[in-house]
């Protein structure tokens, strides 16, 4: 009893941190001509978008050590990389965002492999969510610019990641670890059969 209300205190104080995203989303209407700030909200329009990058945070900070610093780069890298391929005529569907959530929430739940494991699931999951995320260049601003918003976005919510899997001790608790995998892989499944539910964050911001 005592070790589930101490992981229920962890999990309650560890959902602060998503705060600052819920107060973001109310200042949409300050985004008019502005490219940056436009880049800022992109990662966070959809539940996928999200459980993506939430989940890189999660896995790097199972695994500790560099990957701290490792998998949120490359997450955010790739992504730009993904991006700019869609705009030169590379597209990938769009069902392959939440399919790469899953797939790391499913590497998480499993434990998590091997860093080099680790580092493919994320380049995927950056390579995915930088398809959907910049379709055509910014009309209001410079692409550079956008970009760099998307990016510093897409870094926060791995720090959000990782400071929620520090707070449950994701590094020391294998089984709370398969449990957040699995409700990770879980919602992205949510966000495949449901699209309201995919688009709620984005019904916010617009």
């Amino acid at each position: 009893m005592k070790t589930q209300r101490n992981l229920r205190s962890r999990i309650l104080a560890a959902l602060t941190v998503f705060a600052p995203f819920s107060a973001h989303a109310h200042h949409a209407e300050f985004m008019q001509d502005k490219p940056f700030l436009q880049g800022l909200s992109m990662p966070v329009h959809g539940v996928d978008h999200l459980l993506s990058a939430l989940a890189v945070g999660l896995i790097a900070s199972r695994l500790g050590g560099r990957s701290r610093i490792q998998l949120p780069l490359v997450f955010a890298l790739i992504a730009v990389l993904g991006s700019f391929l869609n705009l030169g005529g590379i597209s990938l569907p769009e069902l392959a965002v939440p399919l790469a959530a899953a797939a790391a929430g499913l590497l998480l739940s499993r434990g998590v492999a091997a860093l080099p494991t680790s580092l493919l699931v994320v380049a995927g999951a950056g390579l995915f969510n930088g398809q959907a995320l910049l379709e055509s260049a910014p009309l209001t601003g410079p692409a550079a610019v956008f970009a760099a918003g998307c990016v510093l976005s897409a870094l926060v919510l791995c720090a959000a990641g990782m400071l929620l899997g520090d707070a449950l001790k994701l590094s020391q608790n294998v089984r709370t670890a398969k449990l957040v995998g699995a409700g990770v892989a879980l919602l992205a499944g949510l966000a495949v059969a449901f699209p309201a539910f995919n688009n709620a964050v984005i019904s916010l911001i617009e």
